[in-house]
């Protein structure tokens, strides 16, 4: 993709495949500074019945939403089958 973003209170979920393996992946979970590690942390991706997509990026706002942390998604979709980015992406309007 083309899209960067930037801050220092950033959370990161992705899967990748595993480079030389056919049949495993990596998962990634990082923040940016100090505050995006903390919310990177406080993420329920070990958790049985916890669903993401193949990419999520939220910010600390999602801390402060009433709404169940939707505020906080900056941008989250699925990789094409080559694993490129796919089409099934969504990101979150300027404010």
């Amino acid at each position: 993709g083309g899209r960067e973003v930037a801050g220092g209170d950033l959370a990161c979920l992705f899967l990748r495949p595993r480079p030389g393996s056919g049949v495993a992946s990596v998962g990634v979970v990082a923040g940016t500074g100090a505050a995006g590690l903390r919310l990177a942390e406080q993420l329920p991706y070990f958790v049985s019945g916890a669903h993401y997509p193949d990419w999520t990026i939220i910010d600390s706002s999602m801390l402060m939403d009433s709404g169940g942390g939707r505020a906080g998604v900056v941008g989250c979709g699925f990789f094409a089958e080559d694993w490129s980015v796919g089409s099934d992406t969504a990101w979150r309007e300027a404010r």
